[in-house]
């Protein structure tokens, strides 16, 4: 999916994705390198790989060529992206991502930390309405399964076997989720307009295909305008736009610790989202909270899985029955390693931005070792 919209004398071009598929990504690198008349200038991202220490902030550049990829292997990795074998190998993100790179462009963060967004939701709902809020939401991806409805990113030919039972992510679109929170859905499309509108120079944006429209809207419809205010930006990046992961679970009370262990237990059942993002992993937490926690865990759990597993039964039936409209879904949002990294990897999926440091180092490894044996033949 390919939106261009003009805002003043600039195009800014919405390119919409499937986080861990590579679908797409020889379009957007051919268009980031100039072949299809494009060369932006920037890169605006909401998906990025970079290690817990690494401070990434929305709005500024993501320090790849310096410090984020090994520097020996990131000259012969940007000279792999025109190939169209290693294209088809790798996530359309990623090959933006080196496309990018390659042309001397910026590459910039233009949305939020998801850890910022979960944050938030935690902070503006009390436990009921956080419970009740779960609740319709569980219901209203549910109710989307059964009708086929489920994954508007992408439809399997009729000729498709119906998804597993279990593969609950693979009958929910991408993005599912955030469509029941505005913390996960139009703030982050305004924080995405906002950098699109304040960018000198024509700019590519490569989102997740649901924010396409959106975006666009907001950047049709306001143009220029687009670019919040000082103060309406500082209220969508509050103070815990620089963390990696969650915060510090020692000032949470017992309702914040169970908001967040129910949030948890909906994104491990979706997979729509890392868990870590909203809750610290069992070896973080300190033993009291960890107790805490394990004790209302489950109970969110199971009552998540059980009404969406009878969905996905529902639609897998339904499916057996030859009504040609089975559904997959690719994963769930990517953004920053470790606190905020992409999806699962499946073993036949292609390669994602978490990858790109190794084929780096790997590239380096080779070159070094070519040089050494030069050197010794000569």
């Amino acid at each position: 999916m390919h939106r261009a919209v003009t805002v003043g004398l600039r195009n800014v071009h919405i390119f919409g994705i499937t986080y861990s598929s590579s679908e797409g990504g020889a379009a957007i690198s051919d268009f980031i390198l100039g072949r299809r008349g494009g060369k932006p200038t920037t890169l605006l991202v909401e998906s990025f790989h970079a290690p817990r220490s690494s401070t990434v902030r929305s709005g500024e550049e993501i320090d790849y060529r310096s410090s984020l990829l090994p520097r020996s292997g990131l000259d012969a990795a940007m000279s792999l992206v025109e190939r169209c074998e290693f294209r088809a190998r790798w996530t359309a993100e990623a090959v933006a991502t080196l496309s990018a790179l390659r042309t001397g462009a910026s590459v910039v963060f233009a949305d939020r930390l998801h850890t910022s967004s979960f944050d938030r939701i935690v902070r503006r709902h009390n436990l009921d309405e956080l419970r009740h809020a779960l609740i319709s939401s569980v219901e209203s991806l549910a109710a989307s399964m059964e009708s086929g409805g489920g994954s508007p990113a992408g439809q399997a030919s009729s000729s498709s076997p119906p998804s597993p039972p279990s593969s609950l992510d693979r009958l929910l679109a991408q993005n599912a989720l955030c469509v029941h929170f505005g913390e996960l859905w139009s703030e982050r499309h305004a924080l995405m307009a906002h950098f699109a509108s304040r960018t000198q120079g024509d700019v590519a944006l490569v989102c997740g295909s649901e924010h396409v429209e959106p975006v666009a809207r907001l950047l049709e419809d306001a143009g220029q305008r687009a670019e919040l205010s000082a103060a309406d930006l500082s209220a969508l990046l509050d103070e815990s736009e620089t963390s990696r992961g969650s915060p510090p679970s020692s000032h949470w009370g017992e309702d914040e610790l169970e908001k967040r262990a129910a949030l948890a237990a909906l994104l491990v059942t979706t997979r729509q989202f890392p868990p870590e993002v909203v809750l610290p992993s069992s070896d973080e937490l300190g033993p009291e909270d960890l107790a805490r926690a394990q004790a209302v865990y489950p109970k969110y759990r199971a009552a998540f899985a059980q009404r969406l597993q009878l969905a996905a039964e529902a639609a897998a039936g339904r499916g057996a029955d030859g009504d040609g409209q089975v559904r997959g879904s690719a994963g769930g949002a990517g953004q920053g390693g470790g606190a905020g990294g992409e999806a699962q990897q499946q073993a036949s999926s292609p390669y994602g931005l978490s990858q790109l440091p190794d084929l780096c180092q790997s590239l380096g490894q080779q070159s070094c070792r070519k040089g050494r044996a030069s050197d010794h033949d000569s």
